[in-house]
């Protein structure tokens, strides 16, 4: 019996032993890895700006503040205006993002944009982690330069990048911090190549600003973006034109619509002037119809080709109250940013960056609010 025993554990252990065919897994390990890419940003600083003594009136639609670091101070999460006279300076981790692209075939692409931070410490994500973009693009025809994309994306309007490392500064303007022109969109967009240089994309989307917003109506949102590029690829210029429309309000009735213009023009090898420009009328559900615009000016001037100087000056008006539904700048007012400083590209995928800025916020019937300030900063690409 014992030989048996070890016979048959013997027997066993040499089937075990036996080399075994590999399944033809469409999932294992080697597809997944194929065609898979990673990237991201980091960006830090520290930096201080102060609220002048007369009440804050600018609380933007995505919940920030005037100054430099009015994106990032811990009042944007606590949800509370902060307090005349209120100083604050600090160090902050603004952004730490990954990007995630697979490949599917040649046709087909699958990409997630994932933004981490921490509560009350100087990020723009207060929850852990957040999705900046999520779609995926399907290319329906590489002859007519056709391409079809579904989820969450960046939109091509407006002159500031959607990631820290491209822009000049180290804060957001007015322009983008309000969502004065849609900067993201979760919906469906066709993407057309009409000719070299020129792209047109044609989405329709959930609502055209705050699309993290529950969708409560059945009326969709839709935009749509003329881009035109020239010149050679170190010193592209180009232009966007992005007309919208959509029902913002909750309601299917009413519609609020604008139009975005954006450029960045190398007037010499060395200087580039861009400028942003919005018109945006809300028309209100329970409230008056709003009028917004806005407009930005960016002078930048490479000294070498590792160090950068800019000036920034924008603008925005809000003409009336607020619908009781979106009020994008806070109140009834006038803002003014002033920004100056420049960059040392410390290697490639890693620059340091220094902003001085003062705000001016002149609120109908208010008291005039300055916010000077000044920051530092790495931003790294990988």
């Amino acid at each position: 019996m014992r030989f048996l025993r070890a016979l048959a554990i013997a027997l066993l252990a040499s089937l075990f032993a036996l080399p075994v065919e590999a399944r033809e897994d469409p999932l294992r390990v080697g597809s997944i890895m194929d065609g898979f890419e990673l990237s991201g940003y980091l960006s830090v600083g520290a930096g201080w700006q102060r609220f002048s003594n007369a009440p804050v009136t600018e609380w933007t639609n995505d919940g920030s503040f005037a100054g430099v670091l009015g994106s990032l101070i811990p009042d944007v999460q606590n949800g509370t205006l902060p307090s005349p006279g209120q100083d604050d300076a600090m160090a902050f981790v603004e952004l730490a993002e990954l990007d995630i692209a697979k490949s599917f075939g040649d046709r087909t692409k699958l990409r997630a944009d994932l933004w981490f931070g921490r509560a009350f410490s100087g990020s723009w994500v207060p929850q852990g982690v957040e999705i900046e973009q999520a779609y995926v693009d399907v290319a329906l025809s590489e002859s007519l330069g056709l391409d079809f994309m579904l989820g969450r994306f960046a939109t091509e309007a407006g002159f500031e990048e959607d990631n820290p490392f491209d822009n000049d500064s180290i804060s957001w303007s007015i322009l983008s911090r309000t969502n004065l022109y849609p900067y993201y969109a979760t919906g469906a967009q066709l993407v057309m190549n009409l000719w070299q240089g020129a792209v047109l994309y044609l989405a329709v989307t959930n609502t055209n600003l705050n699309d993290w917003n529950r969708k409560a109506n059945e009326v969709p949102g839709a935009l749509a973006t003329l881009s035109l590029s020239w010149g050679d690829e170190e010193n592209e210029s180009w232009f966007t034109l992005t007309p919208f429309i959509g029902p913002e309000s909750g309601s299917n009735r009413h519609m609020s619509y604008g139009v975005n213009s954006a450029a960045g023009i190398w007037v010499t090898p060395s200087f580039q002037v861009g400028y942003d420009a919005v018109y945006h009328r809300d028309n209100g559900f329970g409230g008056p119809n709003t009028d917004y615009a806005a407009g930005l000016i960016n002078l930048h001037y490479d000294f070498t080709d590792a160090i950068y100087g800019f000036a920034r000056y924008a603008y925005a008006q809000q003409f009336e109250d607020g619908n009781g539904v979106l009020d994008l700048t806070g109140a009834k007012q006038q803002i003014h940013e002033a920004s100056i400083g420049g960059g040392y590209m410390l290697a490639d995928g890693m620059k340091f960056k220094v902003e001085a800025r003062t705000d001016a916020v002149l609120p109908a019937g208010g008291k005039t609010q300055w916010v000077p300030g000044a920051a530092v900063g790495f931003v790294c690409a990988f």
